[in-house]
């Protein structure tokens, strides 16, 4: 989609497009649903109640070291879409158009790796355990990034499929550290999602920063897996 945006405008059209999504999205929301929990089921919004929902949720071990993994995880698939057009059009010499439909395939891994995890959850197969494989799975093919980067063979094919397993990886776990992090939390769940996406997106930022700063000594592609490993 940014691709063909890119052919009819400049990439400050991409935003503009998002902005509008966003703005239909909110009025559907606003016009098509309706809150279904009960009232005496609500929670106040007084800064009181509020403090000590977040309280609870913080003193969570078990909240934090889920919220660490899954914020780590989405970290290390953040850094190749921040730093993806770097390698493939500024190193490899795509151009837009290639970039945008190898970035797509690439990106479809999220999807596969969700419907796998419910796959997997239907064959009884526990929540840790999907998470350890998917940590396994990512761990290795960030590692083997770094190999053919370092042994200056890393060819753009490769790190498209690589980077795919990596972003397969985060999909097929996300789902299952959701669940083990909200399952014992019953009405202060909501805050805990939301604490789980601020350091979601604290992370996220902090990456692709990171890669706006770091010197430029190396190819993109490593200084891509050094940060997707790091």
């Amino acid at each position: 989609m940014g691709g063909l945006v890119l052919l009819a405008g400049n990439w400050r059209a991409i935003y503009v497009l998002q902005a509008l999504l966003g703005l239909c999205l909110l009025l559907y929301a606003l016009t098509a649903f309706r809150e279904s929990l009960l009232i005496s089921a609500r929670r106040s919004l007084r800064p009181s109640v509020l403090i000590e929902s977040y309280s609870i949720v913080l003193k969570n071990a078990d909240l934090r070291r889920n919220v660490l993994i899954y914020g780590l995880s989405f970290a290390c698939m953040f850094t190749y879409i921040a730093g993806a057009a770097n390698a493939y059009v500024g190193q490899f010499g795509f151009s837009e158009t290639n970039f945008s439909i190898v970035f797509a395939l690439s990106s479809m891994g999220i999807i596969l790796g969700a419907m796998v995890n419910t796959r997997l959850v239907k064959m009884n197969l526990t929540a840790p355990r999907i998470i350890y494989v998917g940590l396994g799975m990512m761990l290795a093919s960030v590692a083997l990034i770094n190999a053919f980067a370092a042994l200056q063979c890393l060819q753009a094919y490769i790190l498209a499929i690589l980077a795919g397993m990596v972003i397969f990886s985060f999909g097929l776990i996300a789902p299952s550290l959701n669940h083990e992090a909200l399952r014992h939390l019953g009405h202060v769940a909501g805050v805990a999602s939301a604490v789980m996406r601020c350091v979601q997106m604290l992370l996220g930022a902090a990456v692709s920063a990171a890669g706006i700063v770091i010197p430029k000594t190396y190819p993109a592609t490593s200084n891509m897996g050094i940060l997707m490993l790091a």
